[in-house]
């Protein structure tokens, strides 16, 4: 290794990090940055470095309650955090069990809790504490799993989602230099031992690789990071020729597009976790017919027998999700069908579903009822009491809801895969 692995991350170097994120607006309170802090040696030090570069920053430690030491050292590591002058706030997870894929289930509670906390403050930007090992490490397991392109492009250095932008400034950085940082100022960090559990892939793999291994996966990533980067900008330039509509389906005008792009917008439209097969969507461009996949309708619009495109709506019988509001308390944060976001306070007793059978009420020459029967609707029993996008309401304890698009993964975005990290002040050493 070289020397200039070893050596602590200052703070004009930090601030060098971060310039490419920006401008940010002044370092004030209504302007905070989050950092997502573990109270491991990563994550510790990244809390510290945002601090000395925006005073206002605030630190979210989780607390995943899956051992009984952990509340103990949240607590340690909001105290120590707070002794440095960063606001620091504990985040409790309550409904984590142990069994098979707590990893995965642990990262996904705690990104939900962090987002949620973010939103509920207006801060538009989290830092997460990924490093260079890391990705090298995401670039395995993906690789194990035969992902494309995208996927062995690694984690981002800047990801979108609806809520926050979750910006890596580590993304390139030798983990050994932020444990020399902490060290430097003799500051000590949590070791969680489920890091040292080989039966944890991630951890397996990590135990595995050499230093070797790792210079050639990132070489692979960075190539991969170029290919998507490349393929993003294709798509935001395709996107020109669809026609989106706040009702939540897409217009195409001429043939469809490439199975790559098409698995995008099905799944922008659906609001699923995962794309539909790319091979079925070639399949499908190679002999275009009306069909459904991934909980999409896709069909073909046609006006005086002459085709004019293609409309791609959400599968009504797909949209199934039901949602009682039998508690004030569920009243916050109600995401439905992961396409629409409440906004409002319902009292209690309603629900919300599709509009269904009941879209024949509302369907025009522009607008056929198959385009709106997957909207959502607010219903008492089997009465229909409110549509807020036809801006229908006969009670008025709903007439303030209102339903706003939300999108777990939008068709295009501004996240940033490939990117040229500033120059370390020690890299020549």
């Amino acid at each position: 290794m070289r020397l200039s692995e070893f050596l602590p991350v200052h703070e004009a170097e930090f601030a060098g990090l971060m310039t490419p994120y920006g401008p940010f607006p002044a370092d004030e309170a209504r302007y905070r940055v989050a950092v997502a802090v573990s109270g491991g040696a990563d994550s510790l030090c990244l809390g510290l470095l945002a601090h000395r570069w925006r005073a206002r920053s605030v630190a979210l430690i989780v607390d995943h309650g899956l051992r009984p030491e952990a509340a103990r050292e949240a607590q340690e590591t909001q105290q120590l955090l707070t002794r440095q002058g960063v606001e620091a706030h504990i985040l409790r997870l309550t409904h984590l069990s142990k069994m098979r894929g707590v990893q995965a289930r642990a990262r996904a509670a705690r990104y939900d809790i962090f987002t949620r906390w973010c939103r509920q403050h207006g801060i538009m930007d989290l830092l997460v504490a990924h490093h260079r090992r890391d990705q090298a490490e995401t670039y395995f397991l993906r690789k194990e799993k035969r992902s494309g392109a995208a996927g062995l492009a690694g984690m981002a250095a800047a990801r979108f989602t609806p809520d926050v932008r979750i910006i890596r400034p580590l993304r390139d950085m030798p983990p050994e230099r932020l444990r020399a940082t902490l060290d430097a100022e003799n500051i000590k960090w949590v070791e969680d031992p489920s890091n040292l559990n080989a039966q944890f892939r991630r951890v397996a793999i990590r135990q595995s690789v050499s230093k070797q291994d790792i210079d050639r996966a990132l070489s692979e990533t960075r190539r991969h990071a170029a290919l998507r980067q490349k393929a993003e900008t294709s798509l935001a330039t395709y996107c020109g020729q669809l026609i989106p509509h706040p009702f939540g389906f897409v217009r195409i005008l001429g043939e469809l597009p490439s199975a790559d792009i098409l698995s995008r917008i099905c799944q922008a439209v659906s609001g699923a976790d995962w794309a539909p097969s790319r091979r079925r969507l070639a399949q499908l461009r190679e002999a275009p017919q009306d069909t459904t996949l991934g909980g999409v309708w896709l069909f073909q619009r046609r006006h005086a027998g002459v085709t004019r495109g293609w409309c791609l709506v959400r599968e009504p019988v797909a949209a199934a999700q039901l949602i009682n509001v039998d508690d004030a308390a569920l009243a916050e944060d109600l995401i439905w069908d992961q396409r629409w976001r409440l906004q409002g306070r319902p009292v209690p007793g309603i629900a919300i579903r599709r509009l269904g059978r009941a879209a024949s009420q509302f369907k025009s020459r522009d607008l056929p009822a198959r385009c709106l029967m997957a909207l959502p609707a607010i219903w008492r029993g089997d009465r229909l009491i409110a549509v807020p996008h036809f801006g229908f309401c006969n009670d008025e304890a709903v007439a303030q809801l209102r339903f706003v698009a939300w999108r777990r993964a939008p068709v295009t975005d501004a996240s940033l895969w490939c990117q040229a990290p500033p120059e370390a002040p020690y890299s020549r050493l």
